[in-house]
């Protein structure tokens, strides 16, 4: 019972952790204008971040919310594209 009640755990643990390893939001500049950020965190490491614009809350959520359900796809295209 024990081994099963810590497998399971663990398995909530590294959800959790991978969670927490991908940061995005967002921050008004003025009504019009909001700096997105965007990080990975590795071992409480930040090992990417990168900061946009965005012309509306609209748009700067949809980031936000695009960051958080693809970085691990969008994180390598970027690298990819910096290093050609």
């Amino acid at each position: 019972m024990k081994l099963k009640v810590d497998t399971s755990f663990q398995r909530e643990l590294t959800s959790t952790a991978e969670e927490e390893s991908i940061v995005a939001e967002f921050t008004p500049r003025s009504e019009n204008d909001y700096t997105v950020t965007c990080k990975i965190n590795e071992n409480n490491t930040c090992i990417f971040e990168v900061s946009v614009f965005a012309g509306s809350r609209e748009e700067a959520k949809k980031i936000v919310d695009n960051w958080k359900e693809n970085a691990y796809r969008i994180y390598p295209e970027i690298l990819n594209s910096l290093n050609k």
